[in-house]
């Protein structure tokens, strides 16, 4: 697993990214604070007095009651607040300014060195922005082998030795015009319950074939061919047979891969000679297609198989 390591300038590049207006008021060289926690807080009651329990290093968040309410205080209340801000050790100011920002406030910002970012954002708006961002940056982050493809909706991370013919599948996948997401390095992060893949960006849109070299898929497919980043669905594990090995007939009992604290259905797929790997990869994408949309084949030639030993069963019964 990767450490993260994440700054206010961090969180003003995805600001940017994002599209959201807002006005910086600050030096860029003030953005190399780390943020800790992906928790933002907002002063509240602290305000008026009661810091209790006031969780230290945070980015600190400013609705516009809470501005108005500041404006109100008397230049010495002001003072008391500001030196409680500067006794936590506040990151960044972010501020919904529906309101006049008072003076005081950006004054003792910038003669501390603590950035400011005003926003004319509704509460509820800015607050799940910023929560999405920061969940974002500090998503858990796992580098894995293999290769990562986008089959029928779903997103199929297909795991395996070295030289087993992983990029041949996701090749063989792409020119059957499904969409390939990374090949042989993938980057996986956890957002709340589910995860990610994505290429490094050294490697995006390439993939390596033994005996032919890199490809550049976008190059030679076009754009429809690639995706930047998708959410793994499944795993497809291959491995070379072997008759000793036991191997799934059914599809009754599933296999699961845990990765970064979640468990995801896996499929153990061996590899001889002829075989059409390619195609057993784009069955299992459909079947997991379908099996989110309530439709399980095993399943329900189990529970047939059963109602005809129950019919099969009570008929004895009958004639006996």
């Amino acid at each position: 697993m990767m450490d993260k390591k994440v700054s206010v300038r961090d969180l003003y590049r995805e600001l940017e990214k994002n599209d959201l207006p807002f006005e910086f008021k600050g030096e860029m060289e003030w953005l190399d604070r780390s943020i800790s926690s992906p928790i933002f807080v907002s002063p509240g009651i602290a305000l008026a007095g009661y810091w209790d329990y006031f969780p230290e290093e945070r980015l600190i968040i400013l609705t516009k009651r809470e501005v108005a309410y500041f404006n109100t205080l008397s230049p010495e209340k002001k003072e008391e607040v500001l030196n409680r801000f500067l006794d936590v050790r506040a990151l960044a100011f972010i501020i919904q300014h529906s309101v006049h920002c008072d003076g005081d406030l950006e004054e003792f910002a910038r003669r501390h060195a603590i950035p400011i970012f005003l926003f004319a954002l509704p509460y509820q708006e800015l607050q799940f922005s910023l929560l999405d961002i920061l969940e974002d940056l500090f998503a858990r982050e796992a580098l894995m082998h293999g290769c990562f493809v986008d089959v029928a909706e779903q997103g199929i991370l297909i795991i395996g030795e070295s030289g087993i013919g992983k990029s041949e599948c996701a090749l063989e996948l792409v020119r059957r015009g499904y969409r390939l997401v990374a090949d042989d390095s993938i980057l996986v992060r956890r957002v709340k319950n589910r995860l990610f893949g994505e290429s490094r960006e050294l490697g995006r849109h390439y993939i390596e074939i033994r005996g032919v070299g890199i490809i550049d898929i976008k190059e030679l497919y076009g754009l429809k061919a690639v995706t930047e980043e998708k959410k793994i669905d499944c795993v497809v594990s291959l491995i070379l047979f072997d008759k000793k090995k036991h191997f799934e007939r059914l599809g009754i009992d599933r296999e699961r891969y845990r990765l970064l604290g979640i468990d995801l259905p896996m499929y153990t797929v061996p590899v001889t000679p002829g075989k059409s790997i390619s195609t057993v990869i784009e069955v299992i994408a459909k079947n997991e297609y379908a099996k989110k949309r309530g439709y399980d084949t095993p399943m329900k030639l189990a529970t047939s198989m059963i109602k005809q030993i129950r019919d099969k069963t009570r008929q004895n019964h009958e004639d006996q």
